[in-house]
């Protein structure tokens, strides 16, 4: 059998998934599509210049899969799951591509379809209601104003993460209902129409699993990243600030109840629907004072959740995944290395506003090397490139940057580790003015 594999992908998720390939001793060549400068720095690992994340250019990546002789192909990002990936390449013969399908992504891309497929399935969640215009969402705002509870409104289909409303009040959820549906009740991808569902409370963490059609392979450990930029929670919402793993508030027992009614539940039911589901799942979880519930269900894993969780994974991802693709979950069992794992998020300033991010981008990062000696941390890239002068140097080309990862004996001591990295790490422009990350400095609050 051929052992080259691909990722495709060029964000910190893919780095961490490359990292975790070039460590197996199953596999021989690896290559990521379009990739970064970090994934180019691995052992073994070549970059390819063809971009799918709209869609576009999988007639190149299928003609590359031949001439290289690739035999696994992993899909890190959701945009080239929901535009057919998957489907394009088995339609042609290859089936040793790991990801869902089209029709499968409707977990994650249609937020009805999810919700109705929970419901039926006997999955935990939050109560919710369908609705298909503004006077639809007050009536069912009220109705949970009622009852004493209050309401989230999410658009039924993918909305780049912006979607979701979480009000503070009944008089916030009415006040913009018009608006609302006006801007993501009717969606290019995904369903149409908005859910309202009732808000829970609680702390929140999420659970991941290798499914193979059949079954999941769940991890044995939940993570926990931190959405808003600043401290104490505050600032703008972003695509994810740091994680750490495992989460200490989430047991044993609670992992196996959510591999058991969610996880695996999700894969059997799926099949009996006749939409077998292989790929990454990824639930995001609230731990209510009536035990643990779905906020949603994502189709690939999680950013930055999948850089600690990589740390501390510790079998021959390359060997589980070829399992997964052969239909043989049952005869694999995950392992970790012991102690925790933490994962701190440098952005670049002015981050998440684009037009901010863009004032501050193409400066050079400096520290890499004072980083890359330290014993237990691994430097994950995201929004990283080269520069126009030399591909030596590496700059800053997005909003997250760098994901600062730390694998140490206790969540603090990891935290700290990663902190400590974090400090060696700094930009410059072309006059060597120094410029500091942007970063949130509380991770792990609400461990």
């Amino acid at each position: 059998m051929v052992r080259n594999a691909l990722v495709v992908g060029n964000g910190g998720r893919e780095h961490a998934l490359v990292w975790k390939l070039s460590r197996s001793l199953d596999a021989s060549k690896f290559y990521c599509a379009p990739g970064n400068p970090g994934t180019r720095s691995e052992l073994g690992c070549e970059n390819v210049p063809i971009d799918v994340s709209k869609g576009q250019n999988f007639d190149k990546l299928f003609n590359f899969t031949k001439e290289k002789e690739i035999g696994m192909i992993l899909v890190g990002p959701e945009a080239p799951l929901y535009f057919g990936i998957v489907d394009y390449f088995n339609e042609r013969g290859f089936n040793r591509i790991f990801g869902p399908t089209k029709d499968a992504t409707k977990l994650e891309a249609d937020k009805l379809f999810s919700f109705r497929f929970m419901r039926d399935a006997g999955i935990p969640q939050a109560r919710g209601r369908e609705c298909y215009s503004p006077e639809q969402i007050i009536r069912a705002i009220k109705l949970f104003e009622s009852e004493g509870l209050e309401s989230v409104l999410k658009s039924g289909g993918l909305t780049g993460g912006k979607g979701v409303v979480v009000p503070n009040s009944v008089e916030e959820a009415l006040r913009d209902t018009e608006l609302f549906f006006k801007t993501y009740g009717d969606c290019k991808e995904g369903g149409k129409g908005v859910l309202v569902s009732e808000r829970l409370y609680g702390k929140e963490f999420s659970v991941k699993a290798i499914c193979d059609g059949k079954r999941a392979l769940t991890f044995m450990m939940a993570a926990q990243d931190h959405k808003r930029r600043d401290d104490n929670d505050k600032g703008p919402n972003t695509g994810g600030m740091g994680a750490y793993c495992p989460v200490p508030f989430v047991t044993p027992e609670v992992l196996k109840y959510v591999h058991e009614n969610v996880m695996n539940r999700v894969v059997e039911e799926m099949a009996k629907i006749g939409t077998p589901f292989m790929g990454f799942l990824y639930a995001g979880m609230m731990m209510t004072k009536d035990g643990p519930k779905v906020l949603e269900l994502n189709v690939r894993m999680g950013d930055p959740e999948t850089q600690p969780m990589m740390m501390r994974l510790n079998n021959d991802l390359y060997h589980v995944v070829d399992y997964a693709l052969e239909g043989k979950l049952d005869q694999v069992e995950l392992y970790y290395n012991s102690g925790d794992a933490c994962s701190v998020v440098l952005s670049t300033p002015g981050y998440p506003d684009s037009d901010e991010v863009k004032k501050h981008t193409g400066l050079e990062i400096r520290g890499l090397r004072n980083v890359e000696i330290m014993r237990g941390v691994k430097v994950f890239h995201a929004g990283t490139g080269f520069s126009n002068s030399s591909d030596e140097i590496i700059v800053n080309s997005g909003g997250r940057v760098l994901s600062v990862t730390a694998l140490a004996d206790g969540l603090s001591n990891a935290r700290d580790q990663a902190y400590k990295a974090c400090g060696k790490l700094y930009l410059v422009d072309a006059n060597d003015q120094r410029t500091e990350f942007q970063r949130r400095n509380d991770i792990l609050k609400g461990a």
